[in-house]
């Protein structure tokens, strides 16, 4: 395990897995599926070996430990010597500080650079995710960043899209953006956790978009390090769920109650696609995949269930062929990207959660207080003169109405209506509102089907 000292290193591993082949630069053909390659990689001084991570929240562990079975290669050649060990000190606040002109870049850096290089052109890539930036320092990570862009540019591809997964909280993350100059970060850590409760009911819709500002100028006046719109990757469903003990699809938690479970993935999606962030769908969510973990700890294997025929297949299955074109979750996630690629208030607007009332006179902001929250959850998308209202209803037994407050500046009382342009009862969809009214500065009255999503504008 790591204790900051390097150790001796017995041999690489040969094709059984035993060390058994020698730790040098190897010759010829004889190692082809053994040690490491390419064979710039074969030196010792590319690996850190100071043993496996064991506090992985640790500075300098956490940059300069194993990752389980992954050997960690040295990043750089500092001229500061070896990295602090203070549990206080800033991340990467030594020699190797991403705006330290004492950096170097290591040999392995600079190979494994070479590796994508050549990957991006012969795959033809627009981008990539860096995974895991926490691990790699800000230094590498700034120069592995830059050196990409330039090779990018040199072939022609502009705004080349780089995207971390940074673990270690929000705040960890947007200091890593900035000294690495990453164009997003993936939205692990509570992204995902606030996303889902919000759509159940667990959460009060605020937890969610606190975490976000419609502009720059939005994190000046404030210590909290929200999210600006393009800056993170927003999800609900992944592959490795960080943080959460007992691990499983979004689908699961409703035990195998396919129509709610759905239901329930559809507005998740509506949600996901129609607040602020770079929206991303993790496979088989669009055929209600709901594998999970029995107990704590039990890993992420069961996160990964097979699409096309494999052993391993959803709902407890094996060999059989899951991407059904006409499954009801695949259907409405094709009208709601069709819908967020039509209108650039969709994608580019500012969002505001909107406070509702069910009598038409009392406003309030929707909260869960003890007992899950039941009823409508609502907000605008605004750009330029376009308003757009988007409503779910986490009440899985009936549908809601409610007023749903407007911008006073969008809207004169008593003319004009609002559209159904979506629901998930379809024969909603064409209907309009009365005309908004003057209440709490403006509203219209809104109904959404239990359990279900409606955008109007």
């Amino acid at each position: 395990v790591w204790t900051g000292e390097q150790f001796p290193v017995k041999a690489f591993r040969d094709k059984t897995g035993m060390p058994t082949v020698p730790f040098k630069p190897l010759g010829g053909t004889r190692y082809l599926n053994a040690a490491v390659w390419p064979r710039e990689l074969q030196s010792e001084e590319n690996f850190t070996r100071k043993g496996s991570m064991v506090n992985w929240d640790k500075y300098p562990e956490y940059e300069e430990g194993d990752f389980f079975g992954f050997k960690d290669f040295a990043l750089c050649e500092c001229s500061g010597g070896d990295k602090t060990e203070d549990a206080d000190a800033e991340p990467g606040g030594d020699a190797c500080a991403a705006d330290d002109p004492a950096f170097v870049p290591s040999n392995a850096l600079k190979v494994l650079t070479e590796v994508y290089k050549y990957w991006i052109a012969l795959a033809d890539l627009d981008g990539f995710r860096i995974d895991t930036v926490k691990h790699m320092g800000p230094a590498p990570a700034c120069w592995f960043a830059r050196e990409i862009r330039a090779f990018t540019e040199s072939i022609g591809k502009r705004n080349f899209f780089l995207v971390g997964e940074i673990a270690g909280g929000r705040a960890h993350a947007h200091w890593m953006l900035g000294q690495s100059g990453l164009d997003a970060a993936l939205g692990i850590d509570e992204i995902p956790e606030t996303m889902r409760g919000v759509v159940r009911g667990e959460k009060s819709p605020c937890e969610y978009f606190q975490m976000f500002m419609n502009s720059k100028r939005e994190q000046q006046r404030t210590d909290d390090p929200n999210w600006w719109r393009n800056r993170v990757v927003t999800f609900f469903d992944d592959h490795d769920q960080v943080g959460r003990s007992t691990k499983g699809r979004f689908a699961a938690v409703w035990g195998g109650d396919t129509k709610n479970a759905t239901a329930g993935l559809i507005r998740a999606l509506a949600f996901n696609l129609f607040t602020l962030g770079i929206p991303c769908i993790y496979y088989g969510t669009e055929q209600g995949f709901d594998g999970h973990a029995q107990d704590p700890g039990a890993g992420d294997r069961y996160l990964r269930e097979a699409m096309h025929g494999a052993a391993f297949g959803s709902f407890g299955s094996q060999g059989a062929h899951f991407f059904n074109e006409s499954a009801a979750i695949y259907g409405e996630l094709s009208k709601l990207l069709a819908l967020r690629k039509c209108y650039s208030a969709l994608r580019r607007g500012r969002q505001y959660l909107r406070p509702i009332s069910v009598d038409g006179e009392t406003f309030y902001e929707p909260e869960r207080i003890g007992e899950p929250y039941r009823g409508v959850v609502a907000w605008s998308r605004l750009l330029d003169s376009d308003e757009f209202v988007c409503a779910f209803n986490t009440d899985e037994a009936k549908s809601q109405t409610v007023w749903v407050t407007l911008d006073p500046h969008k809207h004169t009382p008593g003319v004009g209506d609002l559209r159904y342009l979506y629901s998930t009862d379809a024969e909603q969809i064409g209907d309009t509102t009365d005309a908004p009214t003057d209440v709490n500065g403006a509203a219209v009255c809104v109904t959404v089907p239990a359990g279900g999503f409606v955008l109007l504008r």
